[in-house]
């Protein structure tokens, strides 16, 4: 049974064979003199593209199922069951490989953090497979990707990997994959059209969280089922002594202790001379990671610096501090 897009895909190819017809009729051809031959050659290459991309969805399978055993990798290097990534909960998983063409997996990167400001970044998940996790991270720093990112290995390939592009489904609680789609470059109306049709699917069944922004969730735009635990091992560290121009680095552990993913949607200093650095993943349920903190002290003397961290937690946001002496 056909999908949404494929159904869209079939019609849309129906007009398309029709409009071939008509080009190829040359009485036809001579009264279109206002029409240039670049645009009808612009038309026919939409059409062919028109007719391979229903072919596409035709010969490959429009759903699959994954095993409740598959595991996979988050950026901090901790292994989760899929199943757990999920939680009970439907998601969109982009699913990228590396011998992918990433100017192609870049180019679809826009529409989908347009749809996690209407779904949330929580229900989206990039789902790759590298043989380095470094990879991975890569990838995430390259094009700032700010939903969660996950690596499986080689064991995980369903026949849609074949095909070697970059494709789009959606994930069910029970590790169903439907609504597959596979973006292509040349005609972005297909991939608004999606977005749009899984950003209803999502309205339909109340799973979207309330005024989702860009960034992560935090606790005046969340819904409550979407609020964590942060815990931290300590909020305050003494560096005692410094040398002035040497930079002095310290690392605040934190721990996600609820039962949601942890989104760290900012870290906020009050100066200058203060650099955090944060994780830009999502930190799963009993996750750890770190924020690292690097005071680059100009002036000798006592100091004392807050910084502030925002996330999708219930007293947000959380404040860390440094002090010390500058020698």
């Amino acid at each position: 049974m056909f999908n949404k897009i494929a159904l869209l895909l079939g019609f849309l190819t129906l007009i398309a064979l029709n409009i071939r017809l008509l080009y190829k009729n040359k009485a036809l051809q001579s009264s279109l003199s206002g029409i240039s031959l670049q645009q009808m050659a612009l038309d026919s290459e939409k059409i062919d593209f028109l007719e391979g991309h229903v072919l596409l969805h035709v010969k490959t399978p429009n759903q699959f199922g994954i095993a409740d055993t598959l595991h996979c990798t988050g950026l901090d290097g901790k292994r989760h069951l899929l199943a757990e990534v999920v939680n009970k909960d439907q998601k969109i998983v982009y699913r990228v490989r590396e011998t992918n063409c990433m100017t192609c997996v870049e180019r679809e990167l826009p529409m989908i953090n347009s749809l996690a400001r209407t779904i949330g970044l929580y229900n989206i998940i990039l789902l790759t497979t590298f043989d380095e996790l470094n990879q991975a991270r890569i990838l995430q720093q390259k094009f700032n990707i700010p939903f969660a990112v996950y690596n499986v290995d080689r064991s995980f390939s369903p026949s849609q990997d074949s095909l070697n592009f970059p494709y789009v489904f959606l994930l069910s609680a029970n590790l169903t994959a439907t609504e597959l789609f596979y973006p292509e470059k040349s005609m972005p109306d297909l991939s608004e059209r999606y977005y749009r049709m899984i950003a209803d699917r999502f309205a339909d069944e109340n799973t979207l969280p309330h005024d989702v922004n860009a960034g992560a969730l935090d606790a005046d735009s969340s819904t409550k089922k979407d609020l964590t635990v942060l815990s931290a091992a300590f909020t305050e560290y003494d560096f005692r002594t410094i040398t002035r121009g040497r930079p002095a680095t310290t690392s605040f552990e934190i721990r996600n202790t609820g039962s949601r993913p942890l989104l760290l949607r900012t870290v906020k200093s009050v100066c200058g001379c203060t650099v955090p650095e944060w994780p830009r993943y999502a930190i799963p349920p009993g996750g750890k990671s770190v924020i690292e903190v690097t005071y680059d002290a100009m002036n000798t003397g006592d100091f004392l610096k807050d910084l502030y961290v925002f996330a999708n937690i219930r007293n947000n946001p959380l404040r860390l501090r440094i002090k010390g002496k500058v020698l």
